[in-house]
């Protein structure tokens, strides 16, 4: 193969890992490939010179690409390597690793991470990132909700379900966590909740529902809220008073 350009198209730009260049360096080589027809003709013409123009922090693929093709096709002794891949595998493994994410899949990735250890136990940096993530998500109210229910602390989670107006809608839920929050630091300063596993609350969860079974009318005269514990185990705990 002969990578000298004909003068008719442009070189491709090299290509260091930029997912968001991704598409414009495969409509670049697809030009490039074209316009030098009579040197770049088979795959493997267009493997190599498509790696040749991958550097940088994207080099680990290079060297994926070339160390699968030192691989021999099976473990029998004097078969042959594998070899470079087709250019159509070869397009496909670089859409895989350097593909744009659409903003719907993008802001799913970025919910699943949004825990609240990763929020620093803040709050109110919690209900500031989540909300415009939830948005941009694509999921209807039910799924918004599941999802927020799934990424609230157990000890956040109880606290709501002691309010005496459950939310209903993930603005409702968003709004209960920030004046949760919000009233913790105006009594306990603006320092991160460190917030417990789920087993750490079984035996409080059970022992409310069944005061709600037997005590439901006096219910709203109890006072539910937050106290940090010294324990290493459970950092966090629920304290009533009547």
């Amino acid at each position: 193969m002969s990578d000298n350009n004909s003068g008719a198209v442009n070189k491709p730009n090299q290509f260091e890992g930029d997912k968001g260049k991704s598409k414009e360096f495969l409509d670049e080589l697809y030009l490039y490939f074209e316009g030098n027809s009579k040197k770049i003709q088979t795959d493997k013409d267009k493997v190599q010179c498509a790696l040749s123009y991958i550097k940088g922090p994207a080099q680990s693929f290079v060297h994926t690409i070339i160390t699968d093709a030192q691989e021999p096709i099976s473990d029998s002794k004097d078969v042959p390597l594998k070899g470079l891949p087709s250019w159509a595998n070869f397009r496909k493994s670089f859409i895989q690793t350097f593909r744009v994410e659409d903003d719907t899949q993008a802001a799913l990735n970025e919910i699943s991470k949004c825990t609240w250890a990763k929020c620093g136990g803040n709050g109110l940096q919690f209900v500031t990132t989540l909300r415009p993530l939830l948005q941009a998500s694509g999921l209807n109210k039910l799924g918004q909700i599941r999802e927020l229910q799934r990424l609230i602390p157990p000890a956040l989670l109880l606290k709501i379900a002691t309010q005496l107006q459950l939310p209903v809608t993930t603005v409702g839920y968003l709004n209960s966590i920030q004046s949760i929050c919000q009233s913790m630091i105006d009594i306990f300063g603006d320092k991160p909740l460190l917030m417990p596993l789920a087993n750490c609350f079984l035996a409080v969860t059970n022992s409310y529902i069944a005061t709600r079974q037997l005590k439901p009318e006096i219910d709203h005269q109890r006072k539910y809220h937050l106290t940090i514990s010294g324990s290493d185990v459970c950092q966090t705990k629920i304290t009533r008073s009547t």
